[in-house]
């Protein structure tokens, strides 16, 4: 990366930061409670410091596409065989109890929704997201964006006092497509970026930041430069690549012995995100891509999440050699994030959602996230940590801290 366009891109990506201050002044305080769980998560007692600075929620397990890097619904999706009729909503009443406790806790969490499609629950979605903005949260909602080509659906989520919007592009329209497993979902994701970009400027009760997010695989590695000059043509505010979320057949075994000795387990998702065709990266191939976005000055910031120097060494480290632990501490997501998934359930992963430490029916998060269940899963994964310096072996190629 040269000088030039690294001082550069770092300009924009301030100026950005200074243009939507609650979603920068939320990320700080996440990315702080991190760097202060890094010390305490390898102490023998594993306490957790502090209520959680994010609070992920899956408000729903229904979709209408079938992503092929998609765990749930994907090819492998754990979820594949299960018509969206009959998937998991969170339960109403035990999220307005959620929300409640939220607004009362002294640091308010970052609220991230996600699904799923959270708009195929548009009303659900959208009052958790009004009531989160009255009562003080900042909020990011992730999607695909097709349901925003609907205008009257684009003006509430804008209405919402919504802080961060994600939408998921994996490249231009038929590498986007052939990805997403239905035609014409790149052009309505557009329409619906249009949509907000449209009425947030008079609509929306403060700066509402969009962002893009490209997974990188095998299936769009040769089309990023061509993606990053459509997300800037269509106006965004940032533009993100991360490299996919997967694991393979031994790391995933290896998983499921540790956590059947350690838990008693013996079902989890693992896999769901075995995906050996979509890591099948030339990694040259994929460093001349990523060269080339960083020779062009775009308007827009770009970021590239997940290994540190991208190199063709790294890369091909990233996609090939999965037996290298390329995160260096222990995972701090038991110490600062609480994931919520359908139908009431408190999780400490919302991918791999095998160790559920709470029923939300049965109380406040707050006292979940301090109980005898959720404090022995610290504790294992940090003797775990202690003795092998890595995480999991399920985790060694997960994005999550970047989302």
């Amino acid at each position: 990366m040269s000088l030039k366009y690294g001082a550069r891109n770092l300009g924009l990506k301030a100026a950005a930061a200074a243009s939507f201050p609650r979603f920068s002044a939320a990320l700080l305080r996440i990315r702080w409670a991190e760097l202060q769980a890094a010390a305490a998560d390898i102490r023998p007692s594993g306490r957790a410091v502090r209520l959680p600075r994010s609070v992920v929620l899956r408000i729903t397990e229904r979709c209408f596409l079938r992503c092929r890097m998609c765990g749930q619904n994907g090819p492998r999706g754990r979820l594949r065989h299960i018509p969206p009729s009959g998937r998991d909503v969170f339960d109403p009443a035990a999220l307005a109890r959620v929300m409640e406790e939220l607004g009362r806790w002294p640091v308010k969490p970052f609220l991230k929704i996600t699904g799923g499609e959270p708009l195929v629950e548009t009303d659900l979605t959208l009052r958790t997201l009004e009531r989160a903005s009255r009562q003080g949260l900042a909020t990011k909602l992730s999607t695909n964006g097709v349901l925003l080509s609907d205008a009257a659906v684009a003006r509430r989520v804008v209405r919402s006092g919504l802080d961060f919007l994600s939408v998921s592009v994996d490249g231009p329209a038929d590498v986007h497509d052939r990805i997403r497993g239905r035609a014409g979902v790149y052009e309505a994701a557009l329409r619906g970026i249009r949509n907000v970009r449209r009425f947030r400027g008079a609509e929306a009760r403060r700066p509402l930041m969009i962002l893009v997010s490209v997974v990188v695989s095998a299936l769009n590695q040769d089309r990023l430069f061509e993606t990053a000059r459509l997300m800037e043509e269509a106006g965004v505010d940032w533009l993100n690549f991360q490299f996919i979320n997967f694991t393979t057949p031994a790391l995933a075994e290896a998983s499921r012995r540790i956590v059947r000795n350690a838990f008693g387990i013996d079902e989890a998702p693992w896999a769901a995100f075995e995906a050996p065709d979509l890591a099948e990266v030339d990694a040259e191939r994929l460093a001349v891509e990523i060269r080339a976005i960083r020779r062009r000055r775009f308007a827009i910031p770009v970021s590239f999440l997940g290994i540190g120097r991208l190199t063709a060494g790294t890369i091909a480290d990233y996609f090939h050699h999965v037996e290298v632990p390329l995160k260096k501490r222990l995972c701090p997501m038991p110490r600062t994030a609480a994931f919520l998934v359908p139908p009431r359930h408190a999780a400490f992963c919302i991918d791999y959602p095998f160790y559920r430490y709470a029923d939300l029916a049965d109380g406040p998060l707050a006292s979940a996230w301090f109980g005898e269940r959720a404090e022995a899963f610290r504790r294992t994964l940090a003797g775990y940590y202690r003795n092998v310096r890595a995480n999991f072996p399920h985790c060694r190629r997960c994005n999550w801290r970047f989302n």
